[in-house]
């Protein structure tokens, strides 16, 4: 961002595949990420945290992954929680929030 302007930005992770270094240092930027446990993990994930060192990275998924080399709860997760969640339902909820009203 050449221009430091104020303004609501929607984009793909993909459009920081070419970014060198910081892009906005500032601290008021929240990063809303559809699919968290995909791309967020690799090049592409690291250039974006890279370009927006200071922002709030808020990560929506339904199938978190916790392993050695990917894990979803520690790139997302807020410190404050222990297992990493902010908000969380089980699979017996969610078949449940499916089925019609009666």
């Amino acid at each position: 961002m050449a221009q430091d302007t104020r303004k609501i930005i929607i984009t793909t992770i993909h459009k920081f595949a070419e970014a060198t270094g910081a892009l906005n240092n500032r601290d008021n930027i929240i990063v809303l990420v559809d699919e968290a446990h995909r791309s967020q993990e690799g090049d592409l994930g690291m250039k974006m945290r890279v370009a927006l060192p200071n922002a709030f990275l808020f990560g929506f998924t339904g199938t978190p992954i916790n392993k050695r080399d990917k894990n979803t709860f520690v790139a997302f997760g807020a410190e404050q929680d222990k297992n990493g969640y902010l908000s969380k339902y089980s699979f017996k909820e969610a078949i449940e929030a499916r089925r019609p009203f009666q």
